[in-house]
């Protein structure tokens, strides 16, 4: 149990959740933030409103997901060099 303890972890954080052991970072291995923002500007609220006005056109989460939030969070050479990889999380998304 004590060396379970004192490996590294990766910790996700979003803004429902906090990390699980902030008061020891150096065994945080990795953190990702995800919608992680202190105030939103004018381009956000812009692409935060094309996502609202898309959502109704394409009828599910999963859709919006993949056709409005994927591009903003993948790069071009990803989805040309590896398609195999956006299909994985397409298929993940719709689950």
């Amino acid at each position: 149990m004590a060396a379970r303890d004192l490996r590294r972890r990766r910790i996700v954080v979003t803004r429902a959740s906090r990390p699980r052991d902030p008061e020891n970072p150096e065994r945080v291995a990795s953190l990702s933030l995800h919608s992680a923002w202190a105030k939103t500007d004018a381009f956000l609220a812009v692409v935060v409103k094309g996502w609202q006005v898309m959502a109704p056109a394409l009828g599910s989460v999963a859709d919006l997901v993949i056709q409005g939030i994927f591009p903003w969070c993948f790069t071009p050479g990803m989805y040309a060099e590896k398609p195999e990889v956006v299909a994985g999380l397409e298929d993940f998304v719709r689950g």
